[in-house]
């Protein structure tokens, strides 16, 4: 924390501000009034976080820390992928309650529980893939993503330690098959150096955890036109990515995609970005078993990662459905204490995921994949499928 030094008045308009060339302004009308009106009466001698000239000690420190503004990573490590993962993939994030392990092609767990938070610090948890899956209660021949959405906490807590305590390392040698760069916030009521700031913390994890050989999805992030062209230069530039990964779990931010009308917005000009590269891109929707339909109207294949059985499933709930592949209803499940949620799980993911393959009109029935060729367009590439 910081308090604010700064007295100066603040810029009225985006083509006022020193900042313009690297942010780009505003969108529409918001350009004339500028991001730092947003905040300039409450800016007055109090405590601040955001990154933000008010707070010139912080604003300095932030920078060197991230290499400067809005630097593009240079390399993203994508080609340990030998397939594209399926439409949907279900969430595992522990493993208590159940003997066995749980056994599908591919499953998704959180950043959260891989990591422990003590008095020195972040750490990881697991020192080999074995023990994550035991301890998981996942298979060990599933081919598991690691979601790096989450909470603020968490991965200010990640950013802070992942250089100091070698977690990058470490996280490389549990081998996932693709990881997620975390989603650092872009929120509306601050100044728009904050946003440049967690962007260019998205770019420098994307560059360190590639450098460190884990197969790295990045996380894209807008708020702004401007943002949108800086992906476009990144994809245009990192010739291996075909994955990028999309939240649709907040609306805590501007590419927070809980609200509907924004989500479109935003899955239209993520259309757009395949255009202007001449890529066609594999989502990795965190939270998107929702968007499923909205997906198939932009991209080739898609992956929605959905945690929706794990969570009903540690509630004791369980999915019925009238009609094959139906909209499940959640009923409370009578289990006897020291029962395992084993059974239950498998059933509560298979009936989800029908039913939300179904509502998109995707096939049922087998788990599609694709082989990640790289150097070409997605849609010349074969079609593979794979029997569950």
């Amino acid at each position: 924390m910081y308090y604010r030094v700064n007295r100066g008045p603040v810029p009225s308009s985006c083509a006022e501000c020193v900042f313009l060339k690297d942010c780009g302004g505003l969108d529409g009308t918001e350009f004339y009034k500028g991001c730092f009106q947003r905040c300039d009466r409450r800016c007055r001698d109090v405590v601040c976080d955001c990154v933000c000239p008010g707070a010139p000690v912080k604003f300095d420190e932030a920078w060197q820390e991230v290499g400067g503004i809005c630097k593009p990573p240079i390399v993203c490590h994508q080609q340990a992928l030998a397939s594209l993962p399926p439409y949907y993939v279900p969430q595992i994030i522990h493993g208590s309650n159940r003997s066995s392990a749980f056994d599908a092609p591919w499953v998704s767990i959180p950043l959260l529980s891989v990591l422990s938070f003590g008095r020195k610090g972040c750490d990881i948890r697991f020192e080999s893939r074995k023990s994550l899956c035991e301890a998981m209660k996942i298979s060990v021949t599933s081919q598991i993503i690691l979601s790096s959405v989450s909470k603020d906490w968490v991965i200010e807590r990640f950013w802070a330690d992942h250089r100091y305590r070698d977690l990058l390392p470490r996280l490389a040698a549990l081998n996932f098959d693709a990881v997620t760069v975390p989603n650092f916030s872009f929120m509306l009521d601050t100044p728009r150096t904050n946003s440049l700031y967690n962007l260019s913390r998205i770019f420098r994890l994307t560059e360190r955890m590639s450098e460190n050989g884990i197969t790295t999805v990045p996380h894209i992030n807008a708020s702004t036109e401007s943002d949108w062209k800086k992906w476009e230069g990144v994809i245009k530039g990192l010739q291996d990515v075909r994955m990028v990964c999309m939240e649709f779990e907040t609306g805590l931010s501007q590419s927070g995609l809980a609200n509907r009308g924004r989500g479109v917005q935003f899955l239209q000009r993520f259309d757009r970005l395949q255009q202007v590269t001449g890529r066609r891109l594999h989502p990795v929707a965190i939270g998107g078993a929702g968007w499923m339909r909205e997906l198939a109207g932009v991209a080739d294949f898609f992956t929605a990662v959905d945690s929706t059985p794990f969570m009903k499933t540690v509630h004791r709930q369980s999915a019925i459905t009238c009609t094959e592949g139906g909209r499940p209803h959640w009923r409370t499940r009578q289990c006897r204490e020291g029962e395992s949620l084993d059974s239950l799980l498998v059933e509560n993911v298979g009936v989800h995921r029908r039913f939300v393959l179904t509502k998109a009109g995707l096939p049922l029935d087998e788990l599609v994949t694709q082989p990640l060729l790289f150097g070409q367009d997605l849609k010349s590439q074969p079609e593979q499928i794979h029997s569950p």
